[in-house]
Parts: C-alpha cells; structure tokens; sequence
C-alpha cells in the first residue's frame, strides 16, 4: 500500500495537485494539504506537481520512492 506525502517546505500550496485526482481525494486548506482515505493511489498529484513536493512511501516496507524513480 501507497501513503501520499507532502514536503511542506517545498509545497507553494498552488492547488495543482487538487485539480487532478480524478476522485477528489485531496483538500488545500490555507497552511496544508490534506489527503483523504479514498485515494487510490493513482500518483498523478505526484507526477503533476510543478515543485516535486507531492512524494509517496510504500507502506510495506518504508521506502521513499520519489518521483525521479518511477
């Protein structure tokens, strides 16, 4: 299992990433990025986002995997 993650110190809070899950599964608030529980993985936040900030931690066994590895 995949867990989304953001680097907050990277993030412009653009809103990118909210414009393309295809099943809305993320909220922008003001000073963060929430992901919701209905995520399914599909990693295009990740690929779309302009600053790389959106990464992703395989659940199973820790390993970061960032975006310059898929």
């Amino acid at each position: 299992m995949v867990a989304m993650r953001l680097d907050k110190h990277v993030c412009m809070w653009c809103g990118a990433c909210v414009g393309v899950c295809p099943v809305n599964s993320i909220i922008l608030f003001e000073t963060r990025i929430e992901f919701q529980d209905h995520c399914t993985d599909c990693l295009i936040c990740e690929r779309m986002c302009p600053v790389g900030a959106i990464y992703h931690v395989d659940e199973n066994d820790g390993h970061i995997q960032l975006q310059s590895e898929i």
